[in-house]
């Protein structure tokens, strides 16, 4: 495996610490809606919950806006790191499907990200507004919320697919990866830090890690895999086990 591998894969360290940065940044709070009395008596007419329009309710402007330029700025080391996830695997139709689906996934990463933004800020102004200018502001946030959730969902649900599949094909031997490494593709990664975060809902630190769940899982993903391609590289003749 050449030097070029680890490349590619270092491509995707950089861009996974850059969005979980992102993601701290922008979504790491600890909601609190009883704090907003407005936003319980509009919680029938806004699309979502409360618990999530309060979200970024303590986030100043700066912060939102340094919680979108780092992820945007660098998913082109995402889509990179695509060509270096190919070359782990075996050719094969399921593995071309799966390196398809991650490399669309991260395409639509930045639109949804950056919705987070927007809606951060209509969400805050909803509270400050009177209550004359009420429901054209909801009706503003209900329409970023849905633009938001369409292009994270579609995002995760495809990601989600396409790291499936890239864990069957390392299940199966059809990777330079050793099997054991399918614990850390994102998806059971993923499940651990969300389910340990959510033993923490009162704490922030629990907060920013839960926020940043998948690319930390994917942070630790291309992590090992770098480590290992740069191993194999010194010692080709070296089989995964």
């Amino acid at each position: 495996m050449p030097n070029k591998t680890a490349t590619l894969l270092c491509c995707g360290i950089l861009a996974a610490l850059c969005w979980s940065l992102a993601d701290m940044l922008l979504v790491g709070f600890v909601p609190h809606p009883a704090h907003y009395p407005r936003l319980l008596t509009l919680d029938a007419a806004m699309t979502g919950d409360t618990a999530f329009a309060a979200l970024m309710q303590t986030a100043s402007p700066a912060r939102r806006f340094w919680g979108v330029v780092p992820a945007t700025f660098s998913v082109a080391g995402y889509l990179i790191a695509t060509a270096g996830l190919a070359r782990l695997l075996e050719p094969a139709r399921l593995s071309r499907v799966a390196l398809a689906l991650i490399f669309i996934s991260y395409a639509l990463m930045p639109l949804a990200h950056a919705g987070f933004f927007y809606l951060g800020a209509s969400a805050q102004t909803l509270i400050a507004v009177s209550d004359a200018d009420v429901p054209l502001l909801v009706a503003q946030y209900n329409y970023f919320y849905q633009l938001l959730a369409v292009h994270w969902i579609a995002a995760i649900i495809i990601s989600a697919c396409g790291w499936l599949l890239v864990a069957v094909q390392m299940a199966r031997g059809r990777s330079i990866l050793p099997r054991r490494l399918v614990l850390l593709t994102p998806l059971p990664l993923s499940l651990v830090i969300g389910l340990a975060c959510g033993c923490f809902p009162a704490s922030p630190l629990a907060a920013m890690l839960g926020g940043a769940t998948f690319n930390l899982a994917q942070l630790l993903f291309y992590s090992a895999a770098w480590r290992y391609a740069a191993r194999y590289s010194a010692n080709p003749r070296r089989r995964p086990v």
